[in-house]
């Protein structure tokens, strides 16, 4: 197995670390700010040279230290999940660390399954959901078998991450990152929120995905982050299937999965796959899902600020719905929710007014920045 080297010299660049600077203060990222956050951004960028020569000459002499995270808890579908919030350099570090992981395992070993899904390049949620209800529509008494991780993130192992990272990992610099960024969270686990987080999670899981499929000959697996879908013909293969899955997340992993896990008949019954029930015949906007958007249709008014706020809101709803029996209840809103819809369809050359707004918004970044320069 050929391990790959020669990270260091290929991503340690003064000119990578400015880029990445860059990229983490784009527009897209600064609606999300808090005024502390924007307060720290802005006195990094006034120092933007002399911190990317302290982070060069820190990460390339190995002593580069982390800051303590500042953690916060945000309530998601429901549950609650501790958020681990780095400093801007801290950021900075990590975002660089994701680029190497992403190019050693994502564009050299190509190591990550093909049908994992979740914080990958061109692999969301939607396009998930999107495959497995075509797949259950095909297959009239099709059988779905679910098993999660339970509290993925913050118990995986660092024996066996840091085992699986010298196995692939040539380059001393790289595996030196990756070791000093687990143990900012102690003994094991990985901090959500991260960027570096995200790959190694898939990393960690990868060797389980393809025993499923090559091992075990399972053809129809899936995974999103640390929810797992089997889909057979017959109960009983699901059953085997689940098992195996069980024991490897136990054997391998050193983790443990939920006692909620199931196996269903979507020919008999609604499953819950990411965040749509789906049966044989239909597939339905999960409830809290539908309330959750319902919430952003009733903000939007009719403000001129707000008419391209509704064009947004509605690119990330279409997603949602996508492949959904959705036809009444995009009706029900038209009549519940005027207003939003008078913002959708405001103007006939919409689209005209549109591409400016892109042209604009490309120019925006540079305007923010010559404005804190």
């Amino acid at each position: 197995m050929r391990r790959v080297g020669l990270i260091k010299k290929k991503f340690l660049t003064q000119h990578e670390i400015g880029h990445i600077i860059d990229y983490l203060i784009r527009a897209e990222k600064q609606h999300k700010w808090t005024k502390r956050q924007y307060a720290a951004w802005v006195e990094l960028y006034n120092n933007k040279d002399e911190v990317i020569s302290r982070i060069y000459h820190s990460l390339n002499q190995q002593y580069w230290e982390f800051k303590p995270f500042k953690v916060f808890d945000i309530v998601e579908n429901g549950k609650h999940r501790k958020i681990l919030e780095s400093c801007p350099e801290d950021l900075i570090v990590d975002t660089l660390l994701f680029r190497c992981l992403e190019y050693v395992f994502i564009d050299v070993k190509k190591m990550i399954h093909p049908n994992s899904y979740g914080s990958i390049r061109n692999k969301g949620q939607h396009k998930l959901r999107q495959k497995i209800i075509r797949m259950l529509r095909d297959n009239y008494n099709g059988v779905v078998a679910i098993v999660d991780t339970k509290q993925y993130y913050p118990t995986i192992n660092h024996e066996v991450m840091m085992d699986i990272i010298k196995r692939h990992v040539k380059d001393k610099w790289l595996i030196w990152l990756v070791d000093i960024t687990l143990q900012r969270m102690g003994d094991k686990g990985i901090a959500l929120g991260l960027p570096s987080s995200n790959i190694l999670g898939h990393v960690y899981h990868s060797e389980v995905d393809w025993k499923m499929t090559n091992l075990y000959g399972c053809k129809n697996y899936y995974r999103f982050c640390d929810d797992k879908y089997i889909i057979t013909d017959n109960t009983a293969t699901a059953h085997e299937y689940a098992k195996i899955l069980r024991e490897l997340i136990v054997n391998d992993l050193k983790q443990e999965y939920k006692p909620n896990w199931r196996v269903a008949s979507v020919k008999t019954e609604r499953v819950d796959i990411l965040g749509a029930m789906v049966n044989s015949e239909n597939a339905y906007l999960r409830r809290k899902l539908r309330r959750s958007i319902e919430r952003r249709l009733r903000r939007i008014g009719l403000e001129p600020y707000e008419r391209f706020k509704a064009q947004k809101v509605w690119g990330g709803i279409k997603g949602s719905l996508r492949d959904l029996t959705a036809g009444n209840l995009i009706k029900c809103w038209k009549n519940k929710y005027p207003r939003f819809f008078d913002c959708l369809l405001w103007d006939k050359d919409r689209t005209k007014i549109m591409r400016k707004a892109k042209r604009k918004h490309k120019k925006l970044e540079k305007y923010i920045l010559r404005k804190w320069a």
